[in-house]
């Protein structure tokens, strides 16, 4: 039946289809395993004109050359299946608010048979949800005047656009470097899971920031998203560590915060609000990047891997010897979005009930 599922997603995608439907049992990352049924729509015009401006910028032979830059050993022959989608409606995970992409066929729970089985689905108007209910106001509530006008002019008018970027960019970084997990991670490598997607979704990050520095937007994206949605999680529950010690996402959102204020890509401004310095995140992501390069040739040295890494773990976010907690001064300015949404709920277009009436009806 699972598979049924896949190949009916995948007949959909491939006839381009602009409105199709999905329903199952699905293991989406942020929600517990669960039927969920929903109408999406692709956005096709966001799809092809960001492949368009990003291939017209950087080719792909010339995006394939500084992705060879982090593994010689890449090859990059077409872009990743990965489409942009609005949640027109849903009853379950898929429109909960939390869950941003499904990636299949691990979202069924199922082995690919072959590559055409592996694609994504990212959910854009789900990702503008989380940006305009919980992001962009904590930006005005702790930010100052510089940074929130920076935001404004690059990167709200580019947001969906950027979104289906990153996610594209972020999908060739699973399939590259040391770290990679496409199509399988490294033998070499025996982290328990935690540790790999610490590590996975952080080096994942920095390629694509170094890979493509002609969309200054994507270090806006990246940080923002990091620090304000995941790095907030928990908080209201726990306001001395949050999700950090049972979320990978939430973990790093700590640790760029430390690192962009180690870099002085974040610095304390007037009225007791920061200014990021957005220009200065290359930087800042060619050291994180050099850094998980030097942990790998360590930890692959040892038999005691797991030690070796929450090591290196404690060096980068702070800890009170038995946990992760949030740094003092994130925790400050969390305490002051206190009154902002974690989690936003989201409100799909269109009724369930009225689109499966037109299903019927057709």
């Amino acid at each position: 039946m699972s598979y049924q599922i896949l190949d009916q997603v995948k007949k959909d995608l491939q006839e381009l289809n602009p409105i199709f439907k999905i329903e199952g049992v699905f293991k989406l990352t942020k929600t517990q395993n669960a039927y969920a049924q929903a109408w999406i729509e692709r956005d096709l015009e966001i799809e092809n004109s960001v492949l368009n401006r990003l291939l017209n910028k950087i080719p792909i032979g010339l995006l394939n050359q500084r992705y060879q830059i982090f593994d010689p050993n890449f090859r990059l022959k077409q872009l990743p299946p990965h489409i942009p989608a609005n949640v027109l409606s849903s009853s379950g995970a898929i429109g909960s608010g939390s869950n941003i992409f499904m990636f299949f066929p691990e979202v069924l729970n199922l082995p690919a048979r072959n590559n055409s089985d592996c694609f994504g689905i990212e959910f854009v108007d789900v990702w503008v949800n989380i940006f305009e209910k919980v992001i962009l106001p904590c930006c005005r509530e702790v930010l100052d005047f510089h940074t929130n006008l920076d935001i404004r002019l690059h990167l709200i008018p580019k947001l969906r656009e950027t979104i289906y970027l990153a996610a594209i960019l972020h999908e060739i970084g699973h399939e590259v470097g040391p770290f990679k997990i496409v199509p399988t991670l490294d033998p070499k490598l025996k982290l328990k899971q935690f540790y790999i997607d610490v590590i996975g979704e952080l080096t994942t990050d920095s390629m694509a920031i170094l890979s493509a520095p002609e969309f200054r937007e994507l270090s806006m994206f990246i940080l923002l998203q990091r620090i304000f949605w995941f790095g907030r999680r928990g908080f209201k529950n726990d306001p001395n560590g949050g999700n950090i010690n049972l979320d990978n996402d939430a973990w790093i959102g700590s640790m760029l915060w430390k690192q962009a204020i180690n870099h002085g890509v974040i610095l304390a401004s007037t009225q007791n609000r920061w200014r990021i310095q957005f220009d200065c995140a290359q930087l800042m992501f060619q050291d994180i990047l050099e850094n998980t390069q030097l942990l790998y040739q360590e930890i692959v040295k040892t038999s005691e891997q797991n030690i070796r890494f929450h090591n290196w773990m404690q060096t980068k976010v702070d800890s009170n010897g038995k946990q992760f907690i949030i740094p003092s001064c994130l925790s400050e300015t969390y305490s002051r979005c206190i009154h902002i949404d974690e989690e936003p709920t989201f409100r799909t277009h269109l009724s369930l009930v009225d689109m499966n009436k037109m299903e019927i009806l057709k």
